[in-house]
């Protein structure tokens, strides 16, 4: 949660949000993403998350897809010492161009924990696991499992390097593997 000058946490929040995944073959951007929302704290342990999202899919450079992702998460966050526990309930509509509107639940439970608890510079490990819901078809889809670690790099900038790997359970998914990186950038 963002953190301002005086040390106490922001009761509101504007979020940007950009995603750019690449292609297996690497010559063209496979999943573009922007949006905005708000972070609302409710109180030490949850928060409201409201956002939008465009989202533009390419997985064939002539095959392109649309949506716009309405999203609403709910966030439990709680620490133990140097032990975090963090479960993210997250409602979305998806309103396709090529295929059916969607809505489902996503539900992400995520434990991090210390790697270099005496180091100068923390870094933290994180496993995660996320079950996905479509509504739409009465069925659980997927499940999402991975990990990876996270650091400051700065007073205002934080990375993640990740793994995940994504199983279908009652879909028609692929089983997918892939690396990823995040960052984040808080604005004072």
């Amino acid at each position: 949660s963002p953190v301002n000058g005086h040390g106490k946490k922001d009761k509101l929040s504007l979020l940007i949000l950009q995603t750019n995944r690449i292609g297996t073959n690497q010559n063209h951007a496979a999943d573009e993403r922007i949006g905005f929302g708000l972070d609302a704290v409710v109180n030490k342990y949850f928060t409201v998350s409201p956002s939008y999202i465009y989202r533009s899919t390419h997985a064939l450079p002539v095959h392109w897809q649309y949506e716009h992702r309405l999203r609403f998460d709910g966030t439990f966050s709680y620490d133990w010492s140097s032990l975090g526990l963090k479960n993210r309930s997250r409602v979305e509509r998806l309103i396709r161009n090529s295929r059916s509107d969607l809505t489902r639940f996503r539900n992400r439970a995520m434990l991090r924990f210390p790697l270099n608890p005496e180091g100068k510079h923390r870094i933290d490990g994180f496993g995660m696991t996320e079950v996905y819901y479509d509504f739409t078809r009465g069925l659980w889809t997927i499940l999402d499992v991975g990990g990876g670690i996270s650091t400051k790099l700065s007073s205002n900038l934080s990375t993640e390097i990740y793994y995940i790997h994504r199983t279908p359970v009652q879909d028609h998914v692929a089983h997918i593997n892939g690396i990823g990186f995040n960052f984040k950038l808080t604005l004072d």
